[in-house]
Parts: C-alpha cells; structure tokens; sequence
C-alpha cells in the first residue's frame, strides 16, 4: 500500500492549541505487490499481475490531541464517512480520556461492477486496511497525538468497524483494550480468528433485537485469551441501538467513565440491560 498525504487542515482552540485535525491520505495499491489488498483484487477480479494501479477512497483521519498518554481509535460502519463516529464523539474522548482518532470506512464503489458478489469482501480487506491505517498513524504520530511516544491505545469499532478491530487488534501489542459496537462480519474468518488471537480487554456491546445478535455472542465467546472479556445486550435496542431505549447517545456518553474504570476498562459504558 502506498501512502500519500494530499490534504491537512486544523481548527485551533483556546490558547492556540490544536483542537480538532483533519488528514486525508491517497491510498492506491500495485497490483504486481504483495500487499494483502492487491493480492485480493487480484483473486477476486481473476487479472493478471501487472503493474496496474487501483485507486481507493483516501484514508481520512480526524485527529483530537490530549496530552494524557492515551489515544482512542474509533472506526465507523461499512461506507460511512468519518462523521460515523462525529465530532461530538471526538470532543467527548478528548476532554474526559485522551486523544481521539476517528476515520472514515469508505470503499470504492468502482469496484463494485468488476468484482460482483465478492465486493464485499473486497470491501473487507478495505476496512482492515483503513483501521491499520489509522492505528499507525496514531502510533507513528503519538507524541504529538498524546504527549507520550508509548500511549495507551483504545480501539473502537462500530458494526463493520467492530469487525476490523476485532480481526487487527491482535497485531498491536499497544492495543490494551477494545470495544466492538454490535460487530458485523464484513471481515469474514479473519475477524474470529484474530480476536481469539488478542490478549487484551474485550467489551461486546450488541442490542437485543440486533439481527446481529448471535455473531457479537460469537466474538465474546471467540476472545478466548482474552485478558478480560465482557458482553452487554441492551434489551429493545436494534443495530443502531434504536428502540424502546434509543441508548446509542448513552453508550457514547458512557465511553469517557469506561475508560478509568480500573477493573474493567470500557466495560462500565455499557448501559443498564432494564
């Protein structure tokens, strides 16, 4: 994957200091490379290696800087902007966590006619990447993020972004805790296989009349070295957490408290199940 950054903008707070940021990234991959999304196009599409590039949707970064030493990643739904995860989610984690890092899961709809049936999961290896992305940046860019050079890392996934978090996390030892909201299967096998791989902190957050119900069972049932693993089913609440108790504003509201909890670290968000 090769990463090109085309725009960066900030708004600053008071006292000058940064308090919103926003980083777009041209992400295009050779298709003759060994990076796991070419080779993907290439099974998918069934062409030849060549040194044809394809363009995706730039990875987006919204940055929130707190010098805690802390740094939430948060990764919407499937093809949501990065307004998935919105900038009143950002100011929260900003002002009772850390720093925030939230990011867009855009895919590339021109692929959709090339590859039929198997966009999807296409599209799976995207929200990975863009996950990736993000982790990495955040960590490459801590100091400046968080104040620290070895930060607390949170990561926060939302239905196909739940998916991603689940299926990476494992691949970042910084990563000590994660929150997967009502977690899709966009990223396929990979995402089972990978949480049953992440040693950290787990919370499943999935609403009881979900159509998704069963698979976030799956993922908490999955975290099997998990350092700590807990499920929250939220009696009314669909996908979206809408319904008889319409939470999802709580859940976000709770992330700030979660996060200090000692004992179970983005565990105590979760809303009562009454």
């Amino acid at each position: 994957m090769i990463y090109t950054p085309i725009e960066r903008r900030s708004t600053l707070g008071t006292g000058e200091e940064i308090s919103y940021g926003y980083l777009r990234i041209r992400r295009h991959v050779r298709l003759d490379s060994e990076d796991e999304l070419a080779k993907s196009y290439l099974l998918f599409s069934g062409e030849s290696p060549s040194d044809k590039e394809i363009e995706l949707p730039p990875l987006e970064l919204a940055i929130h800087p707190n010098k805690s030493g802390k740094i939430v990643v948060a990764s919407p739904g499937a093809n949501n902007p990065i307004d998935g995860f919105g900038e009143d989610f950002g100011y929260g984690i900003q002002q009772s966590i850390g720093a925030a890092v939230r990011t867009a899961n855009r895919f590339p709809s021109d692929l959709q006619g090339q590859l039929g049936d198997k966009f999807r999961r296409f599209c799976g290896k995207v929200v990975k990447d863009t996950i990736r992305g993000a982790i990495r940046y955040s960590l490459e860019h801590a100091e400046e993020i968080s104040g620290s050079k070895e930060p607390e890392l949170y990561l926060v996934g939302y239905s196909a972004g739940g998916s991603g978090v689940a299926a990476v996390a494992h691949e970042f030892p910084q990563a000590g805790k994660i929150l997967l909201m009502a977690p899709s299967g966009d990223t396929g096998q990979d995402a089972f296989e990978g949480i049953a791989k992440y040693q950290g902190h787990v919370t499943v957050l999935v609403g009881g009349e979900d159509h998704l119900l069963n698979g976030g069972i799956r993922y908490f049932m999955s975290a099997e070295k998990a350092r700590s693993r807990c499920i929250r089913i939220i009696k009314g609440c669909g996908h979206q957490f809408t319904g008889h108790h319409d939470q999802f504003d709580q859940v976000v509201e709770k992330l700030g408290s979660a996060a200090t909890n000692q004992n179970h670290p983005l565990a105590e968000q979760c809303p009562d199940e009454s």
